[in-house]
């Protein structure tokens, strides 16, 4: 057992302490569901590392393409407390953030981000395929649907 893994879940819920587990896997691939801080991590992957295990209660690992946002909403509603902003970029840092996909009518929670002091990081499929820290432009405030704190903290 590491030091790290020896740190109390009250001091990994710390919002700078969210950011800096976020940042310490900057530069791990994009893996589809995956749950491996350095070999391998998705946008749920990466909220679930930063928080801590207690935030394994808001994991899935049973969806196609995105998590359900159904139970993702649904989830985010049970464990964590609405911020609110009407920008991401007013969240607290260490907040997760949550986005629709661009043209999805539903505008349905489909991506999620931890905000930090320099805009946000994310596990990002594509281009980069990797996980980022980006500041945050006006595509992703189109695409904004809701900041959301740990309840624990």
């Amino acid at each position: 057992m590491t030091l790290q893994d020896q740190t109390t879940f009250r001091e990994r819920r710390a919002p700078n302490d969210i950011v800096r587990r976020a940042r310490d896997v900057l530069g791990t691939p994009f893996q589809h569901q995956g749950r491996q801080p350095r070999v391998g991590l998705d946008c749920l992957g990466l909220v679930v590392h930063s928080i801590g295990q207690e935030a394994e209660a808001v994991d899935q690992r049973d969806y196609a393409s995105v998590p359900d946002s159904i139970r993702l909403e649904a989830a985010l509603s049970r464990y964590f407390d609405r911020v609110d902003v009407d920008d991401p970029s007013d969240a607290p840092d260490g907040s997760v953030l949550a986005f629709c996909v661009f043209g999805d009518p539903r505008r349905s929670v489909r991506h999620l981000g931890i905000k930090s002091d320099r805009g946000m990081i994310h596990a990002r499929h594509g281009a980069r395929n990797a996980v980022v820290e980006i500041a945050i432009g006006s595509a992703w405030r189109d695409l904004f649907l809701g900041a959301y704190q740990w309840r624990a903290q």
